[in-house]
This record gives structure tokens, C-alpha cells and sequence, in this order.
């Protein structure tokens, strides 16, 4: 079983390095790659590291080593991902199809005021962070078409912040250009409460008895910095004197 993760930044080098200890717990198989802008941690067992090119966005260096990877068969693991059982199910999905993905769920955008949670799926939207692929000439196309759509920003786009991040082209790609989306193209989905549980999901998650069975939780609260937890601690200390007062606490 391969394994890549793309970590552009000493913050995201650390993300990969606790997401692949928590794939190697579950997955004893599996050969992970990290391509990095960061100098290489020491050799470990079972991961190996590759240059990513420095200064570049991490958009564009995550698609760059999918396109760089040599291995004929992956599952590509954002770093924000802590894995909780084997993966084998997901792996053995590509004897079938050639690019397997969950989608993306459904959520309120913008409204900090409301639970954002709507639905676990969102049918018409994928999420990028995590997928299983075959290098098939169907997937190769995809992954040098997303480089170049992701590459062809131009410095005023970037200057304005007018820059689409990589899961929306990806999606743009997928429902919309017919160059990817050929007959040749086999695309398999899996259920992404089970292999990638984004954090809006798993109040509900909880609620419906799911959270349990996830292979692959999907958010950075999932490997907090010390100066997150020591925040946490500090706001669990707070509510728990406000609720002892007798005032309300959410």
C-alpha cells in the first residue's frame, strides 16, 4: 500500500509526520511518501522523503508530486488526517476503478452563527484531501490538466486573492470538462463518514453511532499545536466555572 502526503511549511511536515505514525498503528504495510520543502527528518522506517520545490503554493506543490510520484497505485492523505483502522478496503477499491474519492459534505458556508452542518454529502462536490488512485492514462491526464489549471494563475490573480484552491478545480475537472471525464475515466466513490470525516461532521457523526467506525478523520484539530491545546485547556477550565455558577453554558 503507497502512501503520499504533500507538507509545504514546517507546520505541515509535522501534520504528516503524526497522520503517517497514526496510518502505520493500523496499516503496518504501507510505504508512505512525503515531499517536502522542509529539510529531511531523519530516516525513518517505512517513509521516505522527496524534494518539493521551495516558494512555490502548496496547491500547486500537492498536484506536482501526485504527477511526480512513481508508483503505479496511491492513496494521497492530506496532513490534516489522523487514520483510525486499516485502509485495505480503500486500496483494494482500485482492482475496480482507477480514482476513488468521497465527497465533500454539506455545509453552510460563511455563517459562523449557525451549526454549518447540512448533510454528510454533498453530491455534486468531492473533497480533496483524501483519494485512492491508479496512475491509468485517464488519471495521468487528470493530474497534469489540475497542474496546469493550478499553475496558469497570474501574478494580479495572486495579488488579489483571486486564486482557486485545488479541490475546487479538481471539481471543475471532474463534473465539467469532458478531456477528464471520458468513457475511459473510472471513478469510484467511498462513503466519506468511514474514509474522510471532515470535523462538521462528527457532532452528527456521534449522534448517528458512525464516529466509531471512521477510518480517516479529516481536520486539523485532529494533531493540535501545544499553544492549541494550552487555549483548549484554558476555555474547558472557563466553562466549567461558568456552568458551576449556574449560568449557561453552550
Amino acid at each position: 500500500m503507497n502512501i503520499v502526503y504533500s507538507a509545504s511549511g514546517k507546520k505541515y511536515l509535522r501534520e504528516a509526520l503524526l497522520s503517517a505514525g497514526s496510518l502505520l498503528k493500523h496499516n503496518e504495510n504501507a510505504r508512505i511518501t512525503i515531499y517536502t520543502d522542509q529539510e529531511f527528518p531523519n530516516s525513518r522506517p517505512a517513509i521516505c522523503f522527496r524534494p518539493l520545490p521551495s516558494g512555490q503554493r502548496p496547491t500547486i506543490c500537492k498536484v506536482a508530486a501526485l504527477n511526480d510520484f512513481a508508483g503505479e497505485c496511491g492513496i494521497y492523505l492530506d496532513t490534516d488526517t489522523k487514520i483510525l483502522a486499516s485502509l485495505q478496503e480503500l486500496w483494494r477499491s482500485l482492482s475496480v476503478h482507477d480514482f476513488v474519492i468521497a465527497h465533500e459534505p454539506a455545509n453552510i458556508p460563511g455563517r459562523p452563527d449557525v451549526e454549518p452542518f447540512v448533510k454528510y454529502e454533498n453530491s455534486r462536490h468531492y473533497n480533496s484531501g483524501v483519494f485512492a488512485f491508479r496512475k491509468a492514462p485517464s488519471v495521468k491526464r487528470l493530474f497534469e490538466k489540475w497542474q496546469d489549471v493550478l499553475s496558469s494563475a497570474s501574478d494580479q490573480d495572486i495579488q488579489i486573492g483571486a486564486i482557486r484552491n485545488d479541490q475546487e478545480v479538481l471539481n471543475e475537472l471532474l463534473f465539467e470538462d469532458e478531456t477528464v471525464a471520458q468513457r475511459d475515466f473510472r471513478i469510484g466513490t467511498v462513503r466519506n463518514t468511514k474514509y474522510n470525516a471532515r470535523g462538521s461532521m462528527w457532532r452528527e457523526m456521534k449522534k448517528d453511532g458512525l464516529l466509531q467506525h471512521a477510518a480517516i478523520l479529516h481536520c486539523h484539530s485532529v494533531w493540535p499545536t501545544i499553544d492549541q491545546r494550552l487555549k483548549w485547556k484554558l476555555l474547558s477550565g472557563w466553562r466549567k466555572l461558568v456552568c458551576g455558577s449556574g449560568v449557561l453554558c453552550c
